[in-house]
Formats: C-alpha cells, structure tokens, sequence
C-alpha cells in the first residue's frame, strides 16, 4: 500500500513539474506567435520616416509620430476597398504600425508629465509641519526627481513578459500541489520505511536530518520558481532586439505611476525572487505540520486546505476581481490587509507590488508595502523553521498520529 502511494505521489510530482514547465512554454509561445505574425504582416523598408519615429522619447518625436499616424489613417480611409476584409490592406497593416508606435509614444508622455506633477507636489507638501507626512513627500520627490529612460520602438517583449506574469494563476495553482506533496513525502517516508526508529536514537542525526530535509524542500521550492521563470521568457529570446531587455518598466502603460527603476530583465529577477519567498514560506509551513503526523493523508489534507484555500481566498479577494464586481467592495480592504502578511500574494501577484508606491507609517516614518511584506514573510519562515526543529527532534515525535 505504501509502495503504491508513493508511486502515485511520484507520479503526481512529474506530472506537476512537466504542467509547470510546459504551460509556462504555452504562455510564452503565444507571444512569439503574436511577434512573429506582426513581423510578417507588413514589410516597412519602404516607410523611410518610420526608422526616425523610434528612439528616445521627445516631444519632437511625439508629433512626429502623431502626424503621421494621422496621415496613414487616412489613406486608409479615402481608399476605396473591394475586399471583404479591408483590415488586411497593406494601407491598414501599415497603419497599424505606426497607431502602436503612437501608443508607445503616448505612454513616454504620460509617464513624462506624471513625475514631472509628482515631483512638483511632493516639493511643496514635504515642507508640511506634520513629520511623517513631509518625511513620505520628501521621499517620493527623491524617488520621482530619478530620470527614467523612456524609448519608442516596436518591440514588445517587455509587455509580453509582464502580462504574461500577470496571469499565472493555474502555474502557481499547480506549483502549490507540488509543495504540499514534496512536503510531505519528505517528514514522511521515515515512518513508511520504518527508519525513524533509527533517526531517532541519536540525537545530532536528528537535528542534522531536520536540517537537510528542510534545505532539500526550500531548494525544490526555489527552483519551481525559476522553472516557472524560465519557461515563461524562454521563447522571448527568439524574437524582438536583445537590447529590450534594458528597458525600463514605466515604458509600458501598466508601470506609468512606478517609482522604481528597474529595467526589464530586473523586473524578471525581482518577480521570481518575490515568488520564491512566498514558496518558501508555504513549504516551511507544510513541513512543520507534516512533522507532527505519521500517516499521509491528514497533513495532506491540511496542507493541500491550506495552499489551495489560501491561494483561492486571494485570488477571489483580490482588488482586480472586486472592482470587475463593483458589489463587494469590502473585501478590497481585506485584500489590501492580507498584501501586507500573506506569501499567497507574493506568488501570485508580486508584479503588482511594483506598480506604484505605497508607504506605510512605521514609527513616523514611511516605509512601502513591499518592504513589510519582504521582512514579515522572511520573519514568518524563521520562525516556522524555529519551532518546527523542537517539534521533529523531541520525544513526542514518536507519538504522532
């Protein structure tokens, strides 16, 4: 029977790791589709002001490029079509080219004059009398005042990866399964082998038994997470200019308000970092209930209740899927709360930590979301892993259920 539960568990954990890996493939094969259909739409060697409306953003540019997105809009439009489907006139395709050049140019110009209104307010209100509220404006004028460099071209491989970041809800869904089984299948076979007995009788083979364990199922958890990773970009690399990955984020609409500069490829390591931490979090937590049990299918209930649930509970709660509702408007500020204390957030949504600043009062003094989340959950794991080595090395280990 034991046998045949840990050939089914083995089963289940190849098949998680190949959905994780695979699907991850999918999401990024869907942007190389997208990529490469644009690129074979329309050859644009004969549009010689087209080379002239990329580079680095300018209000010269700017109208450059409204002027003739304009001017092919309408040759579009004056010309007279036969065709059943006049979108896939070369006039259309053409013009299509230069309305997304526009709405790249459009974005620069929006982030442009938002940091410029920022900076111009937090510069009068950082002289407040009220400390912490000068204190968040002064350090908003500092964070704003950065220069961001903002280009126009083509590519789109940093909207790609960041929207594809933004709907990974299934993978990490599947990657939370995973750690529930590892988790378990790891405090758990000593008792199906019948080698605790043996653990058991010394005392620094328990501790340093506790140890690897826990570092064999914290490794596991960071490589799902740059498996995850690498999956999702891997076909990325295929398209577009390699030189898009210095890109900074504001360049797209989705980081207009961001205070932070990062480019592209940090983007990709702070995400998988951030999801990272919240696996490890999770599987610390698995691994210290699986610690007080001996049979599988309790803690795998109650840790399979806890990932899945917890995962469902942020998602359902989530800000995005209120505001779609527009009924259920307390739990927004639930939702808000559990940001600040919860990995499932981190897992599913740490791109959305980096969307904009939000400073908390701590002592007087501004510190962001992020921050508290990062040191909470890294606090949490410390202290998961502190109480769950007296748990596997005292005496009423061999009690358990």
């Amino acid at each position: 029977m034991g046998f045949e539960i840990k050939k089914h568990l083995n089963r289940i954990l190849l098949a998680g790791l190949l959905i994780t890996f695979f699907y991850g493939v999918y999401y990024s094969y869907q942007c190389y589709i997208c990529q490469k259909q644009n690129e074979k739409s329309v050859d644009m060697k004969s549009e010689h002001s087209y080379e002239d409306c990329m580079g680095s953003y300018s209000e010269k540019r700017m109208d450059l490029i409204t002027a003739l997105t304009e001017e092919k809009q309408r040759e579009f439009e004056e010309r007279d079509y036969v065709e059943v489907n006049p979108e896939n006139s070369p006039e259309f395709l053409v013009f299509q080219k230069y309305q997304y050049l526009y709405s790249k140019a459009d974005v620069c110009r929006q982030v442009k004059a938002y940091r410029e209104q920022v900076v111009k307010n937090a510069a009068r209100l950082k002289n407040s009398r009220d400390t912490y509220y000068a204190r968040v404006n002064k350090k908003i004028e500092k964070m704003y005042s950065r220069d961001v460099e903002l280009v126009i071209h083509d590519g789109s491989r940093l909207e790609d990866i960041a929207g594809i970041f933004m709907v990974s809800e299934i993978v990490d869904f599947v990657n939370i399964v995973l750690l529930v089984i590892v988790s378990c299948s790891l405090f758990l076979i000593e008792h199906r082998k019948g080698t605790f007995t043996l653990v058991y009788s010394s005392y620094r083979g328990r501790g340093r038994t506790y140890a690897v364990k826990l570092a064999v199922a914290m490794g596991f958890a960071v490589l799902l997470s740059l498996l995850q990773t690498v999956s999702m970009v891997l076909l990325s690399f295929t398209y577009g200019n390699l030189s898009e990955w210095k890109d900074a984020i504001q360049n797209i609409e989705f980081f207009i308000h961001s205070p932070y500069h990062l480019n592209l490829a940090e983007l990709v390591v702070v995400v998988t970092v951030l999801r990272a931490l919240g696996y490890l979090v999770l599987i610390c937590i698995f691994t210290v209930i699986s610690v007080c049990f001996q049979k599988n299918i309790i803690p795998l209930a109650i840790n399979t209740l806890i990932g899945i649930g917890g995962f469902g509970l942020c998602y359902y709660f989530s800000g995005s899927y209120v505001t779609n509702s527009g009924t259920l408007i307390h739990q927004g500020s639930f939702y808000s709360f559990v940001r600040m204390y919860s990995p499932f957030v981190l897992i599913g949504d740490g791109i959305g930590y980096l969307k904009k600043y939000e400073p908390l009062n701590i002592l007087n003094y501004p510190v962001s979301v992020l921050s508290v989340t990062v040191l909470v959950n890294i606090v949490l794991a410390g202290m998961i892993v502190a109480v769950g080595y007296p748990l596997y090395i005292r005496r009423f280990r061999r009690r358990g259920v």
